[in-house]
C-alpha cells in the first residue's frame, strides 16, 4: 500500500481534531457546537475516502 498523500493525511488530521472537538462540547453541554464539529469532521473523512478511492489507494 503507498503511503497517504499530504492532503490526506492532513484531512485525516484535521478530522480527528474535530472529532475530539465535538466530543470535548459535547461534555460540556454545547450541543449545537458538538453537532458542527461533527458534522465537519464526517465530511472531511468522507473527502478523504472519495480522495483514496479516486486514486485507487484503498
Amino acid at each position: 500500500m503507498r503511503p497517504l498523500t499530504p492532503l490526506n493525511r492532513n484531512f485525516l488530521r484535521a478530522s480527528a481534531l474535530l472529532t475530539g472537538l465535538a466530543t470535548g462540547f459535547g461534555i460540556v453541554g454545547r450541543a449545537p457546537l458538538a453537532v458542527i464539529a461533527a458534522g465537519l469532521a464526517c465530511l472531511l473523512a468522507l473527502t478523504t475516502l472519495r480522495n483514496l478511492n479516486r486514486n485507487g489507494d484503498r
